[in-house]
């Protein structure tokens, strides 16, 4: 997914995070040679996501969640969206975007699914 997006946006516009030691190595040396060396790739949980590195204007979650960590909509740009994976069994794909108007400041802008 990193390459793809990376390929799209260019590298120095993709972040990567896994929590697992092993996969971010692998991650990294795939990357690096299919050109993709700009693309970061760090090692940790990812609810948290990359504050140091917000606003973002896109978040991809790849693991199913009931719904999004608020550290990663925090972290998104007004008008920025983040699209994941929603429950535990059978998911459905969901987009939110970063409303300021809403009231809590964030609405559900699209769901698909089911998805496996």
């Amino acid at each position: 997914t990193a390459a793809v997006l990376a390929e799209i946006l260019g590298g120095r516009h993709v972040h990567a995070l896994d929590i697992a030691r092993p996969q971010v190595y692998r991650a990294r040396s795939n990357l690096e040679a299919a050109g993709y060396g700009e693309v970061l790739v760090d090692c940790q949980e990812g609810s948290s996501g990359l504050p140091e590195y917000a606003p973002y204007d896109r978040i991809l979650i790849e693991a199913g969640v009931v719904e999004p960590p608020r550290p990663l909509l925090e972290q998104l740009a007004d008008g920025g969206r983040i699209v994941f994976p929603k429950g535990n069994g059978d998911q459905t794909l969901v987009a939110v975007t970063r409303d300021p108007d809403a009231p809590d400041g964030y609405r559900r802008v699209d769901e698909r699914g089911p998805v496996k």
